[in-house]
């Protein structure tokens, strides 16, 4: 009994940090699927494992200093759970672009969006976090002397742990709010680039008189390039997609979102998708659909729910 009890901390800061994965994995899953919660968590294996490793340490460090004192602090069990919560919060955050599939409603979606494009920003918060807890959970064992206990640790408590603390913090505080004002600057970079060459002068006169021309859209992040191929009324319908984003994964089938319609209103379900699997940032590919059941003046292709966005309509005169 006295051996279990003297493990008792590792045991819980494996548990902890088990749980919080199991919490990332289980919204990932449920969103999309196991397959996909994985592909997921190896694209940020690093942050995750920081993130993971970061929580179990500072629980079992907990778990130590609780069965070391009679009287644990309530500010320190408040400190625990403070940092942990965050910890939480930041693993949602890594999937939680996922809500605007399901939920939408613009406040959320809108949410979700934001969460999604300071992915990363907010693993560093979860990942600084726990080393601030640590360095509270050194301070309070430095402070009550109870580090002959584990000699593991025992070089450590040459510093003082308060001095550390701080220091921690500031770091923290310098890093993160530098991580949030460069995806800020980036994201803003880009969409003045895409706003530069998108459209020349003159460019959108000449697509509407081509009517079959490339058709872009660009929302929530989200950047769709969609050129038909070869267009015949005699033939199915294929489209050129080019998808690209920097927030997140672009983890949707197409096939299940999409939708083409003609003039006479007569909707028409995808046949297949050729190209890229739903991961990653940048996909392309084919996206083919059954020929049109007579001539119409016009097709419209939508692509719905994606970051947010209910509908991007792309729609192509027919001479």
């Amino acid at each position: 009994m006295g051996q279990m009890r003297k493990y008792r901390p590792i045991f819980v800061g494996i548990i902890g940090a088990a749980l919080l994965l199991a919490i990332y994995l289980g919204i990932l899953t449920g969103f999309n699927s196991f397959d996909h919660a994985v592909k997921q968590s190896l694209r940020i294996w690093p942050w995750i494992s920081l993130l993971i490793a970061g929580f179990g340490v500072q629980l079992g460090l907990y778990s130590y200093v609780r069965s070391s004192l009679k009287k644990l602090a309530k500010s320190t069990t408040a400190e625990v759970v403070a940092t942990g919560g965050i910890s939480t919060g930041s693993m949602i955050a890594c999937c939680a672009h996922h809500l605007s599939e399901v939920l939408p409603i613009i406040g959320l979606s809108g949410a979700a969006v934001f969460l999604a494009k300071y992915q990363l920003p907010f693993i560093m918060l979860g990942v600084f976090s726990n080393l601030v807890g640590i360095t509270i959970m050194l301070g309070i064992i430095q402070r009550n002397e109870l580090y002959p206990r584990i000699n593991i640790f025992k070089h450590l408590f040459n510093y003082n742990m308060r001095t550390v603390r701080s220091v921690v913090i500031i770091l923290s505080i310098l890093i993160i709010s530098g991580s949030f004002l460069l995806v800020s600057c980036k994201a803003t970079s880009q969409t003045t680039d895409q706003g530069s060459e998108s459209e020349p002068s003159g460019t959108s006169e000449k697509s509407a008189r081509s009517g079959l021309d490339l058709k872009t859209n660009d929302e929530n992040g989200v950047t769709f390039e969609i050129k038909p191929v070869s267009f015949g009324f005699e033939e199915p319908v294929k489209f050129d997609v080019s998808i690209n984003t920097h927030q997140g994964d672009l983890d949707f089938d197409l096939t299940k979102i999409s939708v083409l319609k003609d003039a006479n209103g007569a909707l028409y379900e995808p046949l297949k998708w050729e190209g890229d699997p739903p991961e990653g940032h940048h996909r392309s590919g084919a996206l083919s659909f059954p020929k049109l059941k007579e001539k119409t003046k016009f097709m419209e292709l939508t692509i719905k729910n994606v970051y947010g966005v209910p509908e991007r309509v792309f729609k192509w005169e027919l001479k």
